[in-house]
């Protein structure tokens, strides 16, 4: 039997997805965020990098939020969702979100060239690079 708080999760990011997805669909901006949108919201929540030195305005806290939501999301059904897939991600259930942000943030500075891309896509290449499932 599958455990009630991953279903739980699971229907909250999906939740979560839609709601986001469908207040963008009803505006002018673009669906969907790239890495170009969300390498400075993630890296300011690096735990590796300088902290702000002042409190977030109302953009930078809810790219904060994008950006730790997407993150745990990815963490926590990651594995389930990427399982037979070539970006497989196994990563050691001890890893926190500040960790795998970290390794994103890595990934997105070495790799401009796919800045365009989508942040999600991006991410899960990160971790899949970082924590690779052995057959």
């Amino acid at each position: 039997m599958r455990d009630p708080k991953i279903i739980l999760w699971s229907l909250a990011f999906a939740g979560a997805l839609i709601v986001t997805e469908s207040s963008y669909a009803n505006s002018d901006q673009k669906q969907g965020f790239t890495g170009n949108d969300m390498l400075k919201a993630c890296t300011e929540m690096d735990p590796t990098s300088q902290p702000l030195k002042r409190l977030p305005n109302a953009e930078e806290a809810r790219n904060h939020g994008l950006c730790l939501g997407m993150v745990y999301g990815l963490r926590v059904l990651g594995g389930v969702a990427t399982k037979n897939s070539p970006m497989a991600i196994c990563d050691p259930s001890n890893a926190t979100v500040g960790q795998w942000v970290s390794l994103i943030v890595r990934y997105l500075r070495r790799h401009p060239e796919e800045m365009h891309l989508d942040f999600i896509i991006l991410a899960a290449k990160a971790a899949s690079e970082a924590w690779p499932c052995t057959k």
